[in-house]
Parts: structure tokens; sequence; C-alpha cells
């Protein structure tokens, strides 16, 4: 996969075009850090980390910006088997929407050829392209690249576990109130899991819900069980999406080198 497209290609020279330097970037940084991108291979792939490292956090991000909104820099962010990734492009013009919808189908069918499931698909902050709803409406269905029917039969699998696990509940009543949690949990194991933990993990993260809910004397009505859980579930989902994001990461390190500076 190519993250750094350039028109102007000469080995061992950066060539951008005078529209680029002279009208459209009009920040002497900007059009620095585009500079230093570009002179990375096609396939390098752009990471802010990295870049923060290098430059400093405060001048990148500002440059960064800049690039963004001219859409000389483009970007998205998913869960790719449970880990929160983000994608970047960079180029000597401007990207379009259709480019970027391009870029992101590319990137999703390569990753889903490895065997990884994609999900969650995200425009990154301050982005001026911004994922279109074909992208957004499979968030909660794996597709498959080569077919439009395993999409279908996916999603019919899905609900028709959902319905037989629904009815087991119903049939089979559990035997105290950890286990009724649970149950009601695992309905929402293809909303919540999926892209974010393995079944095992799942499990621990449910189970360990549930005998909290129950020794903190949650006293919730049985009518607004589910909703509750479903509501403690998602925020669940939502802690470990930034947890593992790369603005709590970014936190980290700037909170590091505050006590690195204070000599802490």
């Amino acid at each position: 996969m190519n993250y750094i497209e350039k028109n102007r290609k000469e080995s061992g020279f950066v060539k951008i075009g005078n529209q680029t330097v002279q009208k459209d970037l009009n920040d002497l940084a900007a059009i620095g850090l585009l500079t230093h991108i570009l002179s990375h291979s096609p396939t390098w792939r752009i990471r802010k980390s990295e870049l923060h490292k290098q430059f400093t956090r405060r001048k990148v991000d500002s440059s960064w910006k800049v690039l963004l909104e001219h859409r000389y820099i483009m970007g998205f962010f998913c869960h790719v088997d449970g880990h929160h990734e983000y994608f970047y492009k960079a180029a000597d013009h401007p990207f379009s929407q259709s480019y970027f919808e391009t870029f992101i189908g590319e990137q999703k069918k390569e990753l889903e050829e490895k065997g990884l499931a994609v999900f969650n698909i995200k425009a990154i902050k301050d982005s001026p392209l911004v994922v279109p709803d074909f992208f957004s409406n499979l968030q909660n269905v794996q597709c498959k690249p080569d077919s439009a029917k395993s999409a279908t039969k996916n999603e019919t699998n899905t609900k028709e576990i959902h319905t037989k696990k629904h009815s087991l509940a119903t049939v089979n009543k559990p035997a105290n109130k950890v286990d009724q949690i649970i149950n009601i949990a695992n309905e929402f194991y293809a909303d919540f899991a999926a892209g974010r933990w393995a079944k095992e993990q799942w499990h621990k993260i449910i189970e360990k819900y549930a005998r909290e809910f129950v020794d903190n004397d949650r006293n919730v009505p049985d009518n607004k069980l589910k909703a509750y859980v479903y509501g403690s579930l998602k925020k669940i989902a939502e802690h470990h999406d930034y947890k593992n994001s790369e603005e709590y990461a970014d936190y980290k390190r700037v909170v590091k080198e505050m006590f690195v500076d204070h000599g802490v």
C-alpha cells in the first residue's frame, strides 16, 4: 500500500509545484513538514507519533492541521482486530473526496485480505473529507471484499444468533443475578466485542462486570435492565477505544515528558 504520492518524481530529490508552495500553502512550517514527508518512499507508513518525536508535538500539530485543511494530507482511523489504527496519506497535490473514498476502500480491502476484521471507520479530527455512509453502514457487519452476499449472510447469521440467544435466555431462566447479567450482555456480543476483544476476553469482561453489578447492589428494574447493561457495555467499549487511540498515546507521552522536564 502506498501512503505517499508524488506526481513529480526524481530520484534523490523532492519536487513540489510552485502552486503548492507559493499559493496553496501559505505557511512555511507546513511546507517544511510536507517536504519531509514526501522525501520518504511511497510505502513509508506515516505515523504522527514518529513525527512528534523528531520535530516535537507542537510544531507538527500546527503544520499538520494546515496540510489537512488544504487536503495535502488525508486520513481515517478504525478498529483492526481490536486495535485502534490510523491510516494517513500525503501527496504533492490536494486530495479529492472521491480519492479519499478510494483510499479507504483499498486499505480496508488490503487488511481484510489478510484475514483482519475492520470496523468503525471514521475520518481523523479536523478532516475536510468525510467517510461516506457506505462505510459507516458496514461498521457492525464483517464484510468479505469479494462478495456483497457475504455481508448479507453475516448480517442474517448475526440476527439468528441474537434470536437464538434471546429464546434460550427466555426458556432457561438464569439461576442468579450474575447469570442474568451475563446472558443479557452476550446478546450484545456482535455490537461490542467484534473488532475489539476475542471471545475469551469478552467472557472475562462481562463476568467481571456482572459480579461488580451484584456486589455493588445496583437496583435496576428488570424492565430497564437490558438498556442499562447496553449503556454500560457501550461505556466500556468507548473507554477501550480511547485507551488504544493515538490521542491517548500522545497524552501519555506529554505527561512523561513533563515529569522528565521537572526531574521527577
